[in-house]
């Protein structure tokens, strides 16, 4: 699978505490967004995916678009987790969620 997710990009989810993934074999697909479990200022996966879904920074929309290709569960998972109804609002606009 050919992605458009950067060096640049990775580094500076890096520095957030979450990156993008290839999980062969997992039966959530194989592409995920998931906190680095090493570092400490991210406490799980949901916090990362609500840190990228209410970015604007391009390597968060960047992720976003990476996800909503190769992975559209994954995608869904991350815009539904923004439990605030008015920035889940916002982010069916923003990605014309569907």
């Amino acid at each position: 699978m050919i992605y458009n997710w950067t060096k640049k990009d990775s580094d500076l989810a890096e520095l957030e505490g979450w990156n993008l993934f290839q999980c062969e074999g997992s039966r959530d697909g194989i592409l995920q967004l998931q906190a680095i479990d090493e570092m400490e200022n991210i406490l799980d996966d949901i916090e990362a995916w609500k840190l990228v879904a209410n970015g604007n920074k391009p390597h968060h929309l960047n992720a976003i678009g990476e996800l909503k290709k190769h992975n559209p569960q994954e995608y869904h998972r991350v815009i539904n987790s923004c439990k605030n109804f008015r920035d889940t609002l916002k982010l069916i606009v923003k990605f014309n969620v569907k």
